[in-house]
């Protein structure tokens, strides 16, 4: 019994000095790796070898993750199967890599505050303020304690111009590095006074309108003519915005052919690449299938 009991607390010892011996040398070993949050395109986790993990069946806390900077406060990367950058993080119990665009850490963003907007220097109540950043100006993603979509989140953007790091309100940011003068604008305000060219290379499909006068719009699939009715929705891919949904006919007697989205998003984008007072904006389109009514033959 006594001999029994030697050995217990021998392999106990052992275990515990084994753990020890696995030193933690990241971002962990000074409680400072930041969070950030993985989004709704995040297609895979890989392991330093680049092979595919097991993904959670249920994301952990919404999604959070820890961004494993290295001691030296650098983001710790790999090349992913298809050449993506892969960023180094801790998911749940996982240490996992995952794509950059996944996450929203270091991604670039605008300021919406006019004149300035305030930054301080935690995300708690009674916080000073450290600095002021003028407004529309882009700034990068380096912390957060909640998801982007979030209202009450805070985030923390560094301006690396003026050297400014701090804290700030979700609802005080873009979406995404696009002129803030378009942050409060609606689909129509985004169409108005501008040709919109819209196409769909795996449909054929090509449409071409201006203003708001979709009614009116020139549409091809192929070489043959077509037919579209419109409407404002919520997108169906992405976050949860409006979306213009427009409803391909090959003829004027028929039902829709193809359903076509541009998320507002989309629009946003066009004008950042925009031409000679021409918006190209992304469309995606799909056929509309066929409902057949319960008991009926169907050829």
């Amino acid at each position: 019994m006594f001999v029994m009991r030697i050995i217990f607390y021998l392999s106990i010892i052992i275990v515990l000095s084994s753990n020890c011996s696995k030193k933690v040398e990241d971002c962990r070993k000074t409680n400072s790796c930041p969070v950030s949050f993985l989004n709704s395109t995040y297609s895979s986790l890989e392991d330093e070898n680049g092979e595919t993990v097991e993904q959670p069946k249920i994301l952990p806390d919404q999604g959070k993750v820890l961004i494993l900077l290295d001691t030296n406060g650098n983001v710790q990367h790999n090349r992913g199967k298809y050449s993506s950058i892969m960023i180094k993080v801790l998911f749940g119990d996982l240490e996992v890599f995952v794509p950059s665009y996944s996450i929203t850490y270091s991604s670039s963003i605008r300021t919406l505050a006019k004149p300035a907007l305030p930054v301080y220097d935690s995300p708690n109540n009674g916080a000073k303020v450290v600095g002021m950043i003028p407004f529309n100006t882009v700034v990068q993603v380096v912390d957060q304690n909640a998801s982007f979509e979030e209202k009450n989140a805070k985030i923390k953007i560094s301006d690396n111009i003026r050297n400014i790091s701090g804290w700030t309100k979700r609802t005080s940011l873009t979406d995404s590095d696009y002129d803030a003068n378009l942050h409060s604008k609606n689909i129509s305000d985004l169409m108005m006074g501008y040709k919109i060219t819209a196409s769909n290379d795996d449909k054929n499909i090509k449409l071409v309108w201006g203003n708001e006068d979709i009614s009116s719009a020139e549409c091809r699939i192929g070489g043959d003519e077509c037919f579209v009715d419109s409407e404002i929705g919520t997108a169906s891919f992405g976050k949860s915005e409006p979306a213009l949904y427009l409803f391909v006919r090959k003829n004027t007697a028929t039902n829709a052919d193809l359903k076509c989205e541009i998320r507002r998003i989309d629009f946003i984008d066009a004008h950042t690449n925009k031409e000679n007072g021409i918006l190209d904006p992304y469309m995606s389109c799909d056929e509309v299938e066929v409902e057949v009514e319960s008991g009926e033959p169907y050829d």
